[in-house]
């Protein structure tokens, strides 16, 4: 997969942690993005002071994706 693809392929970063599925993550974006939501500083205090749903670092999802290989691949060989 190209990097130009991964990029693509991730436009947003991933929900964190348990935020109970999409309706959950939705609830998320729109309290951390409104200081005036009652859940706007509960959120933020969970995640830890910020969270950037556009942010996406191509060089720790490709770590993610090759120790993912890794694993993959050395299981792979040794079904062989």
């Amino acid at each position: 997969m190209t990097a130009a693809l991964r990029r693509e392929l991730s436009a947003i970063d991933c929900p964190p942690e348990d935020c109970r599925g999409a309706g959950g993550y939705a609830n998320f974006l729109a309290a951390i993005r409104d200081p005036g939501h009652e859940e706007h500083d509960e959120y933020l205090d969970w995640i830890g002071g910020e969270f950037d749903p556009e942010e996406f670092e191509l060089d720790e999802v490709d770590a993610k994706l090759k120790h993912i290989d890794e694993i993959f691949g050395e299981a792979n060989e040794r079904s062989v």
